[in-house]
C-alpha cells in the first residue's frame, strides 16, 4: 500500500526515478534482478539498462521483458563500468538515480522508501540501505546517521554502492562523476567528493539482497581495489592537512583492506599512534563539523577489528589492547567480549 508520505497530486506528480543498471556477461542472474525493478511498489521509474557488450546472452534476458519503462544502451564493444555508470548519469531522466546491480534483488519497497527520504532531507545527497547477503542471515548494517557516515569515509566507504539512490541535480551541478583513475573504488573515491557538498546517510533496515560469487570484482582484482581505495583516502585525509609518511601509508593500507594480514603492521603500537595522530589532526582540522565522539568510536571500533583480525591473538595481546587509550572502557560492547574470547582459548 502506498505510504501517506508521498502523494501524487496535479501540482505535484511523482517524481521520476531512474534505475541505472549497466550489465555485462550477466545472464545467470539477470532475470531475478530485473524483475525484482519493475516490481516495485514505487512504480513511477525509467529502468535504464547499459548493455556493455556482453559475450553471454545478456541481451536475450533483456529483450524477454517487454516493460515500457525498460530502457536500453548497447554497447558494441566493452566500455568498462565506470564509463557506463558515467553514461547512465549523463543521460538520465529521473530526479532521482537509484543504482542497481544485474545479480542483486531489490526488495518491493526499496525505491518508495529511499525517495521518502530524499524528498524529507533536501540536503542528503545520496542515500543508501543495509543489505542482507542472498542465502544467508548475514545483514550488512552500515553506519546510518551523516556524522558516522562521515568518519568512515576516512578509511572506507560507508555505502553499499548497489543499494544508492542520489540526486541527480546535485550531481549535475556539480560535475560529480565516477572517476577512471580509481579502478574498482570507484564508488568510494566519488562519495569522499560528494560529502564536500551533501550528505552521506543509510536507511537502517534491509532494502537490497546482495549476491556474492566468484567473479565478483573485490574477489579478481582486489589488490587493485587496494590500492584505489588507499589512494582516495589519502585524497580525503589531505582535505584535513593530514599527510603521512611511508610507514603511516603501510598503515593505512592495512585499514583500508579490512585488515588484510598482508599488511598488518609488525608493532600494533604503529597503529595505535597513526590513529592517534590522525584523531588529533581531523579534529583540529575540522571544517565538515565531524563531532569529536564520533571519529573517536570509528577509530576505537578500527582499533579492536585489527586485533580481531589476528587469528590467535593470546593475552598478550589483550592486554596490549585494554593498555591502549582507544580501547575505551573495557568491557562495554560485543567486539570485546569477542577479542576476550579469542585471547583466552586463542582461536
Amino acid at each position: 500500500m502506498p505510504s501517506p508520505l508521498i502523494k501524487q497530486t496535479e501540482d505535484k506528480p511523482l517524481p521520476l526515478v531512474t534505475v541505472l543498471m549497466p550489465v555485462y556477461n550477466c545472464e545467470k542472474f539477470l532475470k531475478e534482478a530485473m524483475q525484482s525493478v519493475l516490481d516495485q511498489t514505487y512504480e513511477n521509474i525509467e529502468f535504464l539498462i547499459i548493455e556493455d557488450g556482453s559475450a553471454d546472452r545478456t541481451s536475450n534476458v533483456i529483450s524477454s521483458f517487454s516493460d515500457p519503462r525498460i530502457k536500453v544502451i548497447c554497447h558494441e564493444k566493452n566500455e568498462g563500468l565506470i564509463r557506463s555508470l558515467n553514461e547512465g548519469l549523463r543521460i538520465a531522466s529521473g530526479a532521482y538515480i537509484a543504482r542497481m546491480d544485474g545479480d542483486d534483488k531489490m526488495l518491493p519497497n526499496r525505491i518508495r522508501e529511499q525517495v521518502e527520504y530524499m524528498e524529507k532531507n533536501t540536503r542528503v545527497g545520496i542515500c543508501g540501505t543495509w543489505i542482507r547477503i542472498l542465502g544467508t542471515n548475514s545483514i550488512g548494517r552500515y553506519r546510518a546517521k551523516k556524522d558516522e557516515t562521515r568518519a568512515r569515509l576516512l578509511f572506507n566507504s560507508p555505502l553499499a554502492h548497489p543499494s544508492v539512490i542520489l540526486r541527480t541535480k546535485l550531481f549535475r551541478d556539480k560535475n560529480l562523476t565516477y572517476s577512471l583513475a580509481f579502478p574498482h573504488a570507484e564508488d568510494y573515491e566519488l562519495w569522499t567528493r560528494v560529502i564536500l557538498h551533501a550528505e552521506i546517510v543509510n536507511i537502517p533496515k534491509v532494502l537490497l539482497l546482495y549476491r556474492r560469487h566468484e567473479s565478483q570484482v573485490s574477489k579478481l582484482y582486489r589488490d587493485d581495489q587496494i590500492e584505489s581505495t588507499l589512494k582516495a583516502s589519502l585524497n580525503l585525509l589531505a582535505t584535513y592537512n593530514i599527510r603521512p609518511d611511508e610507514d603511516e601509508m603501510g598503515i593505512q593500507k592495512f585499514i583500508v583492506s579490512g585488515y588484510d594480514t598482508r599488511y598488518r603492521p609488525s608493532d600494533f603500537k604503529d597503529l595505535e599512534d597513526w590513529l592517534m595522530s590522525l584523531y588529533k589532526c581531523v579534529i583540529a582540522n575540522n571544517h565538515n563539523s565531524l563531532s569529536p565522539k564520533t571519529v573517536k568510536n570509528e577509530i576505537e571500533r578500527i582499533w579492536i577489528e585489527s586485533f580481531l583480525s589476528i587469528r590467535k591473538p593470546g593475552l598478550k595481546l589483550w592486554k596490549e589492547y585494554v593498555c591502549s587509550p582507544l580501547s575505551g572502557n573495557p568491557i562495554r560492547n560485543q567486539l570485546q567480549y569477542k577479542l576476550l574470547l579469542k585471547s583466552l582459548l586463542k582461536i
